[in-house]
């Protein structure tokens, strides 16, 4: 199962947690694939992030991107668009393209 996901950097994370959870319960035991615009900072481990993170190992699903992948001039650059697996075994390639649109890379 693939699926795309964009969480506004304003949306309420554990809505867009509790949402993506629900999801997830109904396609357990597949293999799933989401790619997406997340807008939270793997790099940078908060309250919030560590509600996402929990979500995400919860449900088995691990991110195959540990790169940044957001460049926004004057801050640190920032990890908030990733490929999450449940079927991380597989993965042959994962990466960040050097070109850019804007402050996001490729993924």
């Amino acid at each position: 199962v693939c699926g795309v996901v964009f969480r506004p950097p304003s949306g309420d994370l554990e809505t867009f947690c509790n949402t993506l959870e629900l999801v997830l319960k109904q396609i357990h035991g597949k293999s799933v694939y989401v790619l997406g615009d997340f807008n939270s900072n793997l790099f940078n481990i908060t309250t919030n992030t560590q509600v996402f993170e929990d979500t995400l190992y919860r449900n088995g699903l691990y991110p195959t991107i540990s790169l940044a992948t957001h460049f926004r001039p004057n801050c640190k650059q920032s990890c908030i668009d990733n490929i999450l697996t449940t079927d991380i075994e597989n993965v042959v390639h994962s990466g960040v393209l050097q070109d850019r649109i804007g402050e996001n890379a490729f993924i």
